[in-house]
C-alpha cells in the first residue's frame, strides 16, 4: 500500500537530495523514501533494545546484538 505525500523542501536540501540520488542511481522520491525507512528502522532498534534493557533483559538485548553480522559498515552507514 502506497501513500501521496507532498513535501516542500528549502531548495538547497532539494539540490541536495538530487544529487545524493543520483549517486545512488534512484530517483528523488524513492531515495527519500530509502533514507526514512533506514533513519526509521535504526530508531524502532534503537527502541526496542533500550525498552529490553529497561526490563532488566540485558542477556536478551545482548543476544540479539550477538546475531548482528561483524562486517564493515557500507559507505554512508558509519557510526559518527
Amino acid at each position: 500500500m502506497t501513500s501521496t505525500l507532498s513535501l516542500r523542501l528549502p531548495k538547497e536540501l532539494s539540490e541536495k537530495v538530487e544529487k545524493e540520488a543520483i549517486k545512488n542511481n534512484l530517483p528523488p522520491g524513492q531515495y527519500i523514501v530509502y533514507l526514512l525507512t533506514k533513519i526509521i528502522s535504526y530508531q524502532e532498534a534503537q527502541n526496542e533494545l533500550r525498552n529490553r534493557l529497561k526490563r532488566k533483559s540485558r542477556s536478551k538485548a545482548l543476544s540479539i546484538l550477538e546475531k548482528v553480522p561483524d562486517v564493515t559498515p557500507l559507505k554512508g552507514d558509519e557510526i559518527r
